[in-house]
């Protein structure tokens, strides 16, 4: 019988819960606010960034909503002591696909101006999944987690992909996701070595940097590639170095707290 662990479930616990919660609040959001989509919708519209920097910054942080660039940040994660709520962000991943789709089936909802379903917000679905898990884990990466989110968000109703209450609902299907993913996940899933990781991690970098070479020049995975990735391995490898001089020299190999 595993050694019983009151201080590590307690925290499980409260992750659960703190991926309910918002959940919840997502959903009720998205609630309130949907008898006043089409004005608040208009509104965005009108102030799309003209910029070309701004508009180029908007375009670069709307990769964090792809499927192929967020493997590639979770793989890269799975790296680092960071490896459980990466794992876990994959996990979440998988989870939202059948009910996105299926919620987009169902419900029939076009975009405001463009083609295709628009509710939930799939991107705002997968970057919630992808990352809420870094936010339980390690509560520093909170604040970055969520304005990236909400950067996210908010560009797919600026640029009139979605509706606000679609976003919102998409952020409701990601919570959902990784609070069954702590429920379900086995302990063990979430210790994968970082032997294991490597291939997986240059898997995902083949398949969105295919996805770059076959898109336009200004896809998400391109821009992803050529800007913010090289910033994420950085980032990456001096958190390495850091933990590895404040370990006598010795690389981690144990995730963050369980």
């Amino acid at each position: 019988m595993a050694p019983l662990d009151p201080e590590g479930n307690a925290r499980r616990a409260a992750r659960e819960r703190a991926a309910l919660l918002l959940a919840l609040a997502s959903t009720g959001i998205a609630l309130a606010i949907f008898p006043l989509d089409r004005p608040l919708s208009d509104f965005a519209s009108r102030h799309e960034p003209t910029d070309p920097w701004i508009d180029g910054l908007f375009r670069s942080i709307k990769s964090f909503g792809k499927a192929d660039v967020l493997l590639v940040v979770l793989f890269a994660a799975c790296l680092s002591r960071l490896r459980r709520p990466a794992v876990l962000g994959l996990v979440s991943l998988t989870l939202i696909t059948v009910p996105v789709h299926l919620l987009k089936f169902l419900v029939g909802r076009e975009r405001p101006w463009h083609s295709g379903g628009s509710f939930p917000s799939g991107d705002t679905a997968s970057v919630v999944a992808a990352l809420l898990p870094f936010a339980l884990f390690a509560p520093r990466l909170a604040w970055p987690v969520a304005l990236l989110a909400l950067l996210v968000a908010t560009f797919r109703v600026v640029a009139s992909y979605h509706y606000p209450s679609d976003v919102f609902a998409g952020a409701a299907v990601g919570s959902l996701a990784v609070w069954a993913a702590l429920r379900l996940a086995p302990a063990g899933l979430l210790r994968l070595r970082s032997r294991l990781a490597w291939p997986l991690f240059l898997v995902a970098m083949a398949v969105s940097l295919g996805v770059a070479l076959t898109s336009a020049r200004n896809s998400p995975s391109s821009k992803f590639l050529l800007f913010v990735l090289p910033a994420v391995l950085i980032a990456l490898a001096l958190e390495r170095r850091r933990l590895a001089r404040a370990n006598g020299g010795r690389a981690p190999i144990k995730g963050v707290r369980s």
